[in-house]
C-alpha cells in the first residue's frame, strides 16, 4: 500500500479492474458515474458497495445535482478506513508519509499523549488553505470568506474642501 490513499473513484460500468479503466469510463460516459456507482476505487483496489445505492446531493433552486455518492453501509466503510489505515514506527515516518503527496489531503491522528500529539504539529502540510496542489484560495478562513462578499466603501471628505 502506497503512503496514502488514492483520491477515490467512483464507476458505473460494472467491477472494472483498473484505475484507469475506472477513469476512462467517466471520460467516456455521457452521465456521470457518480449517479450510479457500483463502488469505489481505494488505493487501487476495487471496493464495491455492498447496496448499490446512491446519494445524491440537489441543489433545491435549479433541480442540479451538486454530486453523489453511494450510500455507504457500515461494512462498506469498515472496507474504506481500513484501506487507508497505515501504520509507522516512529514519528518522523509518520509525518512523512502524511506529507507524501502533491495534494494538501486531510488525516485524522488518535493518540493519547498530549504531548506527542502537539510535537510535530507545526510540521504538519494540512489541506486547510488550497496547500500544495488541492485547490485555490484559502478556505473557511477570512481570505476564502472575501470571495463571497460584495465590498462597499464610504468615503467622507471632512475637510471644508
Amino acid at each position: 500500500m502506497s503512503a496514502l490513499p488514492s483520491r477515490p473513484v467512483a464507476s458505473d460500468r460494472g467491477d472494472p479492474t483498473s484505475l484507469p479503466n475506472a477513469a476512462e469510463n467517466f471520460c467516456h460516459s455521457r452521465q456521470s458515474p457518480l449517479h450510479h456507482p457500483l463502488g469505489l476505487f481505494i488505493d487501487n483496489d476495487f471496493v464495491p458497495s455492498s447496496n448499490r445505492q446512491t446519494l445524491t446531493t440537489t441543489n433545491p433552486s435549479t433541480e442540479d445535482d451538486i454530486f453523489s455518492v453511494y450510500a455507504a453501509t457500515p461494512d462498506d466503510v469498515d472496507t474504506a478506513v481500513a484501506a487507508a489505515a497505515l501504520r509507522f514506527r516512529a514519528e518522523e515516518e509518520a509525518l512523512a508519509m502524511a506529507n507524501d503527496s502533491p495534494y494538501g489531503l486531510g488525516a485524522a491522528v488518535f493518540i493519547r499523549d498530549l504531548a506527542m500529539a502537539h510535537a510535530n504539529d507545526s510540521d504538519v502540510q494540512v489541506p486547510f488553505g488550497g496547500v500544495k496542489q488541492s485547490g485555490i484560495g484559502r478556505e473557511l478562513g477570512e481570505a476564502g470568506l472575501l470571495g463571497y462578499c460584495i465590498m462597499k466603501a464610504v468615503h467622507v471628505n471632512l475637510t471644508s474642501e
